[in-house]
């Protein structure tokens, strides 16, 4: 095969893997995306799917604003973390689960003995009662 025998050839392969990505994308358009059930699982695809089907002028407003927001902020990347967040308070409410305060590893080291020295106590307890009855 000649350069341009070749050539050609990868073309209509360029052409054809448009012509399927241009395909899947206009399916995607029109297809229903699962809710999330967590901040988690809050994908682009469901905030393209909310803005495109269920976002009235407000809400779109309201998302936009936030994205450019965030994205000043947080760079184009990180931004999007934060904004499922926020789209989860604004649009989801009821899938937000309110954090449990952790303790840190010190506390957790004294809890740890706290409940080795009760512990102790009870069966120092137990063995002079045991003695009492004896």
């Amino acid at each position: 095969m000649t350069r341009e025998e070749l050539r050609a050839k990868s073309e209509k392969g360029k052409e054809k893997t448009k012509a399927k990505k241009e395909a899947s994308k206009e399916k995607k358009k029109h297809e229903e995306v699962e809710r999330p059930k967590a901040v988690l699982e809050i994908s682009r695809e469901y905030v393209e799917y909310f803005f495109r089907h269920k976002a009235d002028s407000t809400q779109r407003e309201w998302i936009k604003q936030t994205t450019a927001d965030l994205m000043s902020e947080h760079g184009d990347i990180e931004y999007f973390s934060k904004f499922k967040m926020e789209f989860a308070k604004e649009f989801l409410d009821d899938i937000i689960v309110e954090r449990q305060v952790k303790l840190s590893m010190l506390e957790t080291f004294f809890t740890i003995e706290d409940e080795e020295q009760k512990q102790e106590q009870g069966d120092a307890d137990n063995d002079e009662t045991a003695n009492a009855n004896t």
